[in-house]
């Protein structure tokens, strides 16, 4: 039933011994300026020495200010960080397996009580969840931030990953841009898809020229943000498609946002495989791989 499952497969020119993806997920175990811990880097190893082809690590912090959502992420904001990151790429490298580093930004989502800064988004709102009103960026400050994710990516291939991911889904930084919902920008970063896509496809061009074209890019992106307003399906598709032809290696579809919480953290009382469907019908559309998640 699953033998395609344990077929080599591949993302960009980067072959992977089976198409078994551990996806993004926290844990909590980096120390305080997010350098990998013996106790992190053991975590990843377990899970490669079990078979996985790809581990994609928990959200990595670009910024090292407003950007973390929690006191003990791991960070590729500075180069301090790489020697550790290098120790965790290298660990799940004994088993063969594959490893992307998940570059993200908190945006909305996070507060001043975690950061010690005002939350960042695209437009002066306030997540239902963590209620505390956002900074709107000025293009100036967008741009900063653009290079901040291309340095990230950067120093994670200096540190031997072999590929990242760009998070752009759960209602973060870059999944509030391409949001109507959250996005109420009136200039080129926002209204229309072309322009809410902007920062993403600057980001995503940026790595491909500082990283090279064949170092392996993964989008995680939503198939809805599940919450009346947001982003929905038929835009997902949209995104996906314009994703490939700047250059995206592979599509990592999840959904939802901290307001529609039980979407990306399911409970057991979810049906297995609840979302499928999306990612069957974006891979009938695209050439590139998809990854499916959740549940």
């Amino acid at each position: 039933m699953y033998q395609k499952l344990f077929e080599q497969g591949k993302i960009g020119k980067l072959d992977i011994k089976s198409r078994t993806v551990m996806p993004a997920m926290g844990v909590n175990y980096s120390t305080a300026n997010g350098e990998a811990t013996n106790q992190e880097i053991e975590y990843y190893k377990a899970r490669a020495k079990g078979g996985i082809g790809l581990i994609i690590t928990g959200i990595t912090n670009v910024d090292g200010k407003a950007g973390r959502a929690c006191g003990n992420q791991l960070s590729a904001a500075s180069e301090g960080n790489v020697r550790s990151l290098r120790e965790l790429a290298d660990a799940v490298h004994t088993y063969d397996t594959k490893s992307f580093g998940q570059i993200h930004h908190a945006g909305i989502q996070t507060s001043s009580r975690i950061t010690g800064f005002k939350p960042e988004g695209p437009s002066a709102l306030a997540s239902k969840v963590v209620g505390e009103v956002a900074h709107e960026l000025t293009i100036e400050e967008i741009k900063k931030l653009e290079g901040q994710f291309i340095a990230a990516a950067v120093r994670l291939k200096n540190a031997e990953f072999d590929g990242v991911e760009i998070h752009a889904a759960h209602g973060y930084l870059i999944s509030s841009f391409l949001s109507p919902l959250t996005n109420k920008r009136e200039d080129e970063y926002g209204g229309s898809l072309e322009n809410r896509m902007r920062i993403l496809l600057n980001i995503l061009g940026g790595i491909k020229a500082y990283c090279g074209k064949d170092f392996a890019v993964s989008i995680r992106l939503n198939s809805t943000d599940h919450v009346e307003g947001g982003l929905e399906f038929e835009e997902c598709l949209q995104i996906a498609k314009i994703l490939e032809k700047a250059g995206a290696d592979c599509i990592n579809l999840s959904g939802g946002t901290y307001e529609s919480g039980y979407t990306i953290i399911e409970p057991s009382s979810i049906p297995q495989g609840w979302k499928k469907d999306y990612a069957k019908k974006l891979k009938e559309n695209l050439s590139i791989p998809v990854i499916a998640v959740n549940n």
